[in-house]
C-alpha cells in the first residue's frame, strides 16, 4: 500500500477532520464544573465529540471523593438538556431550547467530503481512476469549507469560551484543519511550493 498521497497537505488536512469526528479525546464541546472547595472540591466535564454530536450523546468524567459517575436517569438528562426534547425539569420554562440541534448533526456531511477528498488522493498516488473527477471535487472541498466554517466557528466562537464552557480541542483543530484548505494555495505559495 503506497502512502504517497500522505505527502500532499490538503489531504493530510483532510484526514485530519475524519479522525477528529471519531476519536473520544478530541471533543467538540467542553463544559467543565467546579463545586466546593478544599477536601470535598469536585470537578466534572462534559464533552461531546463530533459522533456524539450526530448520535446526540454526551459525556461525563469527573474527579474528587465525593463524585459519583451519572446512571441511566442522569445520563438521560444530560443528553436531554444539550440535544431535546425539553427534559421534564423544565417543562415550565417557556424559553428553554436545546443547545445543539440538526445544524451540529450537519458535521457528518463534512467528514464525507474528508472522506471522499483522502480516497480520491489515494486513488490517484495508486494510478487508479478517481471516484469523482476534478470539477465534483471541488464542489465537495466547497461545501467542507463552507459548512466547516460555519459550524466551527460556532463552536470555536459563539458558544460562550471561558475555562469552564466552550470548544474543545477537536473543534480548534478542525477549523484550523478547514482554514488551511480553504487558503491552502496562498500558504503553498508563501511557502515557496
Amino acid at each position: 500500500m503506497k502512502f504517497d498521497f500522505l505527502k500532499v497537505p490538503s489531504t493530510i488536512a483532510a484526514l485530519l477532520l475524519v479522525l477528529i469526528y471519531f476519536l473520544p479525546m478530541t471533543p467538540y464541546y467542553k463544559n467543565v464544573e467546579e463545586r466546593g472547595e478544599d477536601d470535598n472540591k469536585e470537578t466534572t466535564t462534559q464533552t461531546i465529540t463530533g459522533l456524539g454530536m450526530l448520535t446526540g450523546s454526551a459525556k461525563e468524567t469527573g474527579e474528587g471523593k465525593n463524585y459519583k459517575e451519572p446512571t441511566g436517569d442522569g445520563i438521560k438528562a444530560m443528553n436531554e438538556n444539550f440535544f431535546g426534547p425539553k427534559p421534564e425539569s423544565r417543562k415550565d420554562d417557556k424559553h428553554w431550547k436545546a443547545q445543539f440541534g440538526i445544524f451540529d448533526k450537519l458535521s457528518i456531511l463534512i467528514v464525507l467530503a474528508a472522506g471522499l477528498m483522502v480516497f480520491v488522493a489515494y486513488q490517484k498516488s495508486a494510478n487508479q481512476s478517481p471516484v469523482l473527477d476534478e470539477d465534483k471535487m471541488g464542489w465537495a472541498k466547497i461545501i467542507l469549507i463552507g459548512l466547516g466554517l460555519m459550524i466551527f466557528s460556532r463552536y470555536c466562537f459563539f458558544i460562550t469560551s471561558s475555562d469552564e464552557v466552550g470548544a474543545g480541542l477537536g473543534a480548534w483543530i478542525s477549523l484550523l484543519a478547514v482554514i488551511f484548505l480553504a487558503l491552502e494555495d496562498r500558504i503553498m505559495k508563501l511557502m515557496g511550493k
